[in-house]
């Protein structure tokens, strides 16, 4: 199947949660599709949350409406009545009909990639963070999911740090990865949580990014008197971490 088939076909599931066996298929190997249909079903776990504000019917026009009914004396002007009724009716089907309209357009504009216009996707393929990301969080469904996926890289990226010590080069690579990490996709995914648990999930992200810190400072003083360019590259983690962790705490 390709791309543009198998997101036509999700798009149109009343449940792109459950894809079929071949889109499955599909999904496991392409990382663009697998990024596109976790951006659907974030959409649909969003859906819930938006607020409908309430319109109730005054009180002033039913009474108004009643006395109006009482009030016919002939069958033409009950003949009008309900013609009225009839257009009524009418015009409210095609509010409600242009109304899920535009949502479904809304939500296929949001969700449908442009493949030539999106640099995401295009420099995925040649970008050695972003295609690590995409894997890492290929199988994440919500932004729960992809914040654990997130943290437990945090903490790989700090250990392999620990184990090349004595490689400045891939050292300042890892720095990078991890200033990525904490300090723009983390934190958008936290973005993304419902407003009931984002700050308790925020508070525990940010005690986890000082620990990371602190673990990051202490290995750059074992390592600077030996090598100064490998310790620059792990106080930049510490740097990034307690940047992060300071953002955190301002999340409500």
């Amino acid at each position: 199947m390709s791309c543009s088939t198998v997101r036509q076909t999700l798009l149109a599931q009343e449940n792109p949660r459950a894809p079929t066996e071949g889109e499955a298929r599909h999904l496991a190997g392409c990382a663009d599709c697998r990024a596109w249909h976790n951006r659907l079903i974030h959409i649909e776990e969003q859906l819930p949350l938006i607020a409908v504000p309430a319109c109730p019917i005054p009180g002033r026009l039913l009474i108004a409406l009643d006395s109006s009914i009482l009030r016919l004396p002939s069958v033409s002007r009950q003949h009008s009545r309900l013609r009225n009724l009839e257009g009524g009716r009418q015009k409210l089907a095609l509010a409600v009909s242009l109304a899920a309209s535009l949502a479904v357009f809304t939500i296929g504009w949001w969700a449908w990639p442009e493949q030539t216009t999106n640099p995401t996707r295009r420099a995925s393929a040649a970008d050695p963070y972003l295609g690590e990301l995409n894997h890492r969080i290929a199988g994440a469904r919500t932004a729960s999911q992809r914040i654990t996926a997130m943290t437990i890289w945090a903490d790989q990226l700090l250990a392999e740090a620990r184990q090349h010590g004595d490689d400045p080069a891939h050292l300042a690579v890892l720095a990078g990865h991890f200033d990525r990490l904490v300090q723009d996709d983390l934190i958008l995914e936290v973005d993304r949580v419902a407003p009931a648990q984002r700050r308790v999930l925020a508070s525990s992200l940010a005690t986890q990014m000082r620990k990371l810190q602190e673990q990051a400072s202490l290995l750059a003083q074992q390592l600077e008197p030996q090598d100064t360019k490998a310790s620059v590259s792990l106080r930049r983690i510490a740097a990034s971490a307690r940047a992060a962790s300071d953002r955190l705490l301002r999340i409500t």
